[in-house]
C-alpha cells in the first residue's frame, strides 16, 4: 500500500445517527520505502434512516494507489464516495475481488450492538490545530507533513512507524511476514 489511515470511531442512532472520531494517516515514500510522521485526522458522519444502537468501530483503511494518496490532500473527503473502497479481502482467493482501480481497502472491527439501514453522509479531514500542537509548527499543513518532510519522525511514533515498516514489506524480503 501507498498509505494508511487508522481511525477510531463511534456510532450512535435512533432515526437519526451520527458517527465521529479521530486517528492518523501516514504514507510511504515510493522511493525509499520509508513512513512519514502521522498526521492526525478526524471523521465524522450523520445519517437518517432506520436505525437503533450504539458501537465504537475501529478501522485500517490502506491506501492503495495515487487517487487515494490525492483524498489526502483534499480538504474533505468521504471514502467509498469520492475514491473507490473495497471491504478488505480475506482468504485465498480474496484478490480477485480488489480491482486495479480500488483506491482504499478497508479492516474494521466493531463492539456493540447497532442495527439499520440509512442513508449516510460524512468526511474525513486533517485535525491542522492537533497536527500544529502536537509538532509545535503554527500553520502546519498536512501536505507538509506527510510528503514534504517538513517534520522529525516523532518518538511518541516510532512503535507503529516500525510496526508498518515491518508488515508492509513484501512477502520473502528479509524480516518480512
Amino acid at each position: 500500500c501507498k498509505g494508511v489511515i487508522i481511525l477510531r470511531e463511534y456510532r450512535a442512532g435512533f432515526g437519526v445517527g451520527v458517527k465521529g472520531g479521530y486517528g492518523v494517516a501516514l504514507v510511504r515514500d515510493e522511493k525509499t520505502g520509508a513512513w512519514s510522521p502521522p498526521v492526525f485526522m478526524d471523521a465524522g458522519q450523520g445519517s437518517i434512516g432506520l436505525q437503533i444502537g450504539g458501537q465504537s468501530i475501529d478501522s485500517v483503511v490502506l491506501i492503495m494507489n495515487s487517487e487515494g494518496m490525492k483524498m489526502l490532500l483534499k480538504a474533505k473527503f468521504k471514502i467509498g464516495v469520492d475514491a473507490s473502497a473495497a471491504i478488505g479481502p480475506v482468504g485465498r482467493d480474496a484478490a480477485a475481488k480488489v480491482s486495479p482501480g480500488t483506491a482504499f481497502l478497508i479492516y474494521s472491527r466493531a463492539k456493540g450492538l447497532y442495527a439499520g439501514a440509512s442513508f449516510e453522509g460524512g468526511f474525513v479531514v486533517s485535525n491542522d490545530d492537533a497536527n500544529a500542537r502536537f509538532y509545535g509548527v503554527p500553520s502546519i499543513k498536512a501536505k507538509e507533513i506527510l510528503f514534504q518532510g517538513k517534520v522529525e519522525m516523532p518518538e511518541e511514533a516510532r512503535h507503529l512507524v516500525a510496526a508498518l515498516t515491518r508488515y508492509s514489506r513484501p512477502r520473502g524480503a528479509a524480516g518480512g511476514p
